[in-house]
């Protein structure tokens, strides 16, 4: 039932905010648009279903410590 909430979402979101940034003709901004939209779409599905994905909270507080010295 989730998984099916999910996808009437992200068609949702495809139909009113994707299609109008497709028909504008600014390329580049579409296939942006569309690889984060498919990458959100995924993981999302795939939390939905159960699957353990990791955490990337240790990657940016490792990046963070780097960067500042901190």
């Amino acid at each position: 039932m989730l998984a099916a909430i999910v996808v009437f979402l992200y068609l949702f979101i495809i139909f009113f905010d994707f299609l109008p940034v497709a028909k504008s003709g600014r390329k580049k901004e579409c296939i942006v648009y569309l690889a984060l939209l498919t990458i959100s779409f995924a993981i999302l599905i795939l939390y939905v279903f159960g699957f353990k994905l990791p955490s990337h909270f240790r990657i940016i507080q490792d990046l963070i410590q780097k960067i500042f010295g901190i």
